[in-house]
């Protein structure tokens, strides 16, 4: 996949940023945007809105209402549209290009759903993590989602030289990072990945049919049943 350009647009405004085919530098003053563009990137990409300082940008949140990305995947075009001021969990996509967007309607997605679309386009496994759930026995499984890969690609220049490298104190991104270098390093096993969520299913029913027993042993200590009153109510 390539970025060929980024489009921001307001009521009586519009700027273009074109990327080309190599190697591509983006140079400024201090506090002229140049993490700005990569910080859109990523909001184009599914990213959070909230992500984007609005105190820092001021003049992004009073001239710009729209954010395009245009990229190329093979030899096919397309155009992604998100809103900077409304609808900010919803994700546009146009198969073409952005000079002919006019002529067709978009698929909307939610934020969720575009980054499965984005596995499914770069063919990326989609693969998941095994927890707990807080309070319980039982398990759950959470996505290695588009947007944990993109850490790896755009990394903040803050984050350099800190302990907090790639989220590392934050409890819902570290326990991610293991998974995403296998994702990135193609050391993943999709059987492993099949037969863990099997055993999930199969672990959760025990524990939800272990409690199910308890409760009834409980009834069956409260009522005082006996052994002939016990089968007949069973």
């Amino acid at each position: 996949m390539r970025i060929t350009k980024l489009i921001l647009e307001g009521e009586n405004y519009k700027r273009t940023l074109n990327f080309s085919n190599g190697l591509n530098i983006i140079e400024g003053d201090f506090m002229s945007g140049k993490s700005l563009v990569l910080e859109l990137i990523k909001f184009c990409l599914g990213g959070k809105q909230e992500k984007i300082n609005k105190e820092s940008h001021i003049e992004l949140f009073d001239h710009c209402d729209l954010i395009y990305l245009e990229i190329v995947n093979f030899d096919q075009m397309y155009t992604i549209k998100r809103f900077l001021k409304k609808d900010l969990h919803s994700v546009y996509l146009y198969i073409c290009e952005f000079s002919n967007i006019m002529k067709y309607f978009p698929k909307k997605y939610s934020d969720i759903e575009f980054c499965e679309f984005l596995y499914k386009l770069l063919d990326i496994n989609e693969l998941s993590l095994i927890k707990h759930k807080a309070h319980s026995k039982e398990k759950i499984i959470e996505k290695i989602s588009f947007r944990d890969i993109f850490r790896y690609i755009y990394i903040s220049q803050h984050e350099f030289g800190t302990n907090n490298f790639l989220g590392s104190l934050d409890y819902f991104k570290k326990n991610k990072n293991l998974k995403t270098c296998e994702v990135l390093l193609g050391l993943t096993d999709l059987n492993n990945e099949s037969i863990n969520k099997q055993i999930i299913e199969i672990e959760n029913n025990m524990n939800n049919n272990s409690k199910k027993i308890e409760g009834f042993k409980l009834h069956i200590e409260d009522s005082n049943l006996n052994e002939e009153e016990l089968e007949i109510e069973l």
